[in-house]
């Protein structure tokens, strides 16, 4: 996912007293380790039909791509110039499922922010005329 939505998805784990595996890949790129099922990873597909359906669109939308289990996924070692843990394995999980609703309230948040700050500036604009 992008950066500053994996931020603050960890911060809201973190926060919640479930620090959850987390790996910066790049200057941009957060990976968040789940412990899923392939049956509990979402899946894009042609079809919205269903909240959880409508839900991982809207995550796909804001850059959230789901790698199905078994994938490799590089992990930070050593003077790894590009990869650094954000929250490192603490021995605890989440499920993808409950990553999705974690992440999804991160959104709302953002969103939330991002259109008070909207009201707020048209407010100054408006009373500076």
């Amino acid at each position: 996912m992008p950066r500053p939505l994996g931020v603050s998805v960890v911060t809201a784990l973190c926060d919640s007293g479930r620090p959850v595996p987390a790996v910066s890949h790049t200057a941009s790129v957060v990976a968040l380790l789940t412990d899923s099922t392939a049956a509990e990873t979402p899946q894009r597909s042609g079809r919205v039909d269903t909240a959880a359906g409508v839900r991982q669109r809207r995550l796909w939308c804001r850059g959230v791509v789901w790698v199905r289990g078994g994938a490799p996924i590089v992990l930070p070692y050593p003077g790894d110039p590009r990869r650094r843990w954000l929250q490192p394995p603490n021995g605890s999980t989440i499920t993808a499922g409950d990553a999705a609703i974690v992440i999804a309230a991160a959104i709302e948040s953002e969103e939330a922010a991002a259109a008070a700050h909207a009201r707020a500036n048209r407010r100054e604009r408006v009373h500076a005329r």
